[in-house]
């Protein structure tokens, strides 16, 4: 798998992926019920779209919400589904845990730091599949090859032990409780608008302009960081390759 280790500066890519990471950490700071989780499937789905940008690919909505793990890829075999009472009982128990998240701040920072971890790992490991050519253009047409790679990329997520970036994520966002709560407010007054109405073109552009300069401090420092642990993400990146080659999604090689 192509590889961009060396560098002593991160990567423009490794930097939007940290930004995208950042983004969904506001998601638990947000003080309006239901709209966390709403947000947070729209931070991935953000996430999903730049990435293939940047890697030259145009993309349809369901590609997105494949890689993204929702829809479909949400749904697929191995999910465990849930009866009614299971649903009830499930869906209770978020809203306690809710109420006492937004309650006890120190839950919100927890969870917070849970996001961005997961965050970066699906978005590092999205952005390594693009660099490698396991997706390109012909396979992202592939609904089968999507759920493949979401499938490799949710296995190598749940390989790896997470403790060390963990860690480090949560030391960053406890230093910065303040500026994440007052960027969650200011986060979910503009996603409140695009619930209730048809965002006008280029709005999601003006959402992460207007928070990149909230968390631009804390972004460049989680990138800084991240990109120091480079043992952590070259163990990372082999889980995934074994993970690929599992699945057979590694691309033909050249000659």
């Amino acid at each position: 798998m192509t590889s961009s280790l060396d560098t002593k500066e991160p990567a423009v890519w490794f930097q939007r992926v940290t930004f995208y990471s950042t983004l969904a950490s506001l998601c638990p700071f947000i003080p309006v019920p239901w709209l966390d989780d709403w947000a947070r499937g729209w931070v991935d789905r953000r996430a999903v779209g730049a990435a293939l940008r940047t890697w030259g690919l145009a993309s349809e909505p369901w590609q997105v919400e494949l890689l993204a793990g929702q829809g479909e890829a949400a749904k697929r075999p191995g999910c465990l589904p849930l009866g009614l009472l299971g649903a009830a009982l499930r869906a209770l128990l978020r809203l306690v845990l809710g109420l006492a998240r937004k309650l006890l701040l120190f839950l919100a920072v927890k969870q917070a730091s849970d996001c961005v971890s997961r965050a970066f790992h699906e978005g590092y490991l999205l952005h390594r599949a693009l660099a490698s050519g396991v997706i390109r253009a012909e396979t992202l047409r592939s609904r089968p090859h999507l759920l493949s790679l979401r499938w490799a990329i949710e296995e190598s997520c749940r390989q790896i032990d997470p403790r060390p970036l963990q860690q480090l994520i949560s030391r960053l966002l406890r230093g910065s409780r303040k500026l994440l709560s007052a960027a969650a407010r200011s986060f979910a007054s503009l996603l409140r608008r695009s619930r209730e109405s048809e965002a006008p073109a280029g709005y999601g552009d003006a959402v992460e302009a207007r928070e990149e300069a909230l968390l631009g401090g804390l972004t460049a420092a989680l990138a800084r960081s991240l990109w120091g642990e480079r043992s952590y993400r070259e163990e990372l990146e082999k889980v995934f390759q074994e993970n690929l080659a599992r699945a057979g999604l590694l691309p033909p090689q050249q000659p």
